[in-house]
């Protein structure tokens, strides 16, 4: 039988937060859920276009739209059939979102892998 520190252990489990095809227009991957924090520890991008192909990579507060001022890649280029591993760890509380877009549709596809955890409220907060 498992007790509750295992099922914490097993929510708290590295997973596949998103996995998106790319467009030309904003699409937002992932939003944080209410009352949880998440931390993504790696982001693969794949390019499988003949040609190089750019990307956009947004990291927006609630209620934000994609901006120079929240990018965290710009205009990022992939070479033909190549991947980029980013395993910087990036943090999201509740209502965060990540948000991308690619310089041609269909041709990159970005995955992303972390934890989602809830968000611990302290007595008297």
């Amino acid at each position: 039988m498992m007790g509750f520190n295992d099922y914490r252990r097993l929510s708290q489990a590295t997973r596949r937060i998103f996995a998106l095809s790319l467009s030309t227009t904003d699409r937002v991957a992932y939003t944080c859920p209410q009352g949880k924090s998440c931390r993504i520890d790696a982001i693969v991008a794949v390019n499988t276009h003949s040609g190089s192909v750019s990307y956009n990579l947004h990291h927006c507060g609630p209620g934000e739209s994609s901006a120079t001022t929240n990018a965290l890649y710009y205009e990022q280029s992939l070479s033909s059939k190549t991947t980029s591993i980013d395993d910087t760890p990036k943090y999201l509380t509740s209502g965060e979102s990540i948000v991308l877009k690619a310089s041609s549709a269909s041709h990159i596809t970005v995955t992303a892998y972390g934890t989602e955890t809830h968000t611990r409220t302290e007595p008297g907060a």
